[in-house]
């Protein structure tokens, strides 16, 4: 009875007909939005915690910049004009840990020929792009090197890579890496390098070192400076150290800052790493130099 009512009723079937389309329509339509919003969602979802850690703990900030560069690729530019070179060095970073060079190929607001030349003395990157053989200023390490070197889990790399340019190399160099390995925790490599590349007549660790009293270290200080620089007290100032000591680590952060000149205009190429350590117990900041061009 049903399909002859419709039959009769031929209205009804174009209703019907009508009806469903518009049900696809909303279907398709509401689909269409969904996605489009999507995008939009997902990307607000990473910029905020990266924004968040880029302020604070830099670290944790990298896999969510690089999310939020999947789905909006030019806030590269956002990220970079607040925090130069941190996306880059994560970026060249997840490169070398994942032994995938195209992974910096994958980010469109990344000047792949720009990271290559800032980056053409990391031998982690070198050996990846197969370079390592070429002559390269080495022991110009980078931040990324220094968190590669302090990786355990990544010593099968580094040892290899130091074998491969061990002649170009100085000895003294590697001793410095042992310490720093020592100094981040990295016992195994540190050994390693120990063994491997003796050097005689370096100590393997600063054992002689101690803290010095504040007050004799400015005198020293300025000492030094009335002897070479021929400055007067009043040009020195009084506050020539406004945090004397390390034992509050925010106060550290407030009143002292690494100023990272080096490659820039008028100055030389270097390699400096700065951080806590400990000297007979003391808390003191640790300042290691790896390279200077001149």
């Amino acid at each position: 009875m049903v399909k002859l009512q419709l039959f009769k009723n031929p209205g009804n079937v174009l209703r019907a007909i009508a009806g469903f389309k518009w049900l696809i329509a909303k279907v398709v339509l509401a689909l269409v939005v969904l996605v489009l919003s999507i995008k939009p969602f997902l990307f607000t979802w990473n910029f905020i915690p990266a924004v968040f850690h880029l302020g604070g703990d830099q670290s944790r900030a990298g896999s969510y910049m690089s999310a939020a560069l999947s789905h909006k690729p030019s806030s590269y530019k956002i990220f970079n004009e607040n925090h130069p070179g941190v996306i880059e060095r994560y970026l060249v970073k997840s490169a070398i840990y994942s032994k995938d060079i195209r992974l910096l190929d994958s980010h469109p607001g990344l000047d792949i020929s720009k990271t290559h030349g800032k980056f053409k003395d990391n031998f982690y990157l070198q050996d990846l792009l197969g370079n390592i053989g070429e002559d390269r200023d080495w022991e110009n390490l980078d931040e990324v090197s220094f968190d590669v070197l302090a990786d355990e889990n990544m010593n099968f790399l580094t040892t290899a890579i130091i074998e491969k340019i061990k002649t170009k190399l100085d000895r003294g160099f590697i001793q410095n890496l042992a310490d720093f390995a020592s100094w981040k925790g990295n016992i195994r490599l540190s050994q390693h390098l120990v063994s491997a590349y003796p050097v005689e007549g370096v100590l393997f660790r600063a054992g002689e070192l101690r803290a010095w009293d504040f007050n004799e270290s400015v005198a020293r200080l300025k000492t030094i400076l009335f002897e070479k620089y021929k400055l007067s007290d009043d040009e020195i100032g009084k506050n020539l150290v406004q945090c004397p000591g390390f034992t509050n680590p925010g106060e550290v952060k407030k009143r002292w800052y690494f100023s990272k000149m080096a490659s820039k205009t008028v100055f030389s190429r270097g390699s400096f790493v700065i951080g806590p350590d400990q000297v007979d117990s003391n808390p003191v900041m640790r300042v290691m130099g790896f390279f200077v061009s001149h």
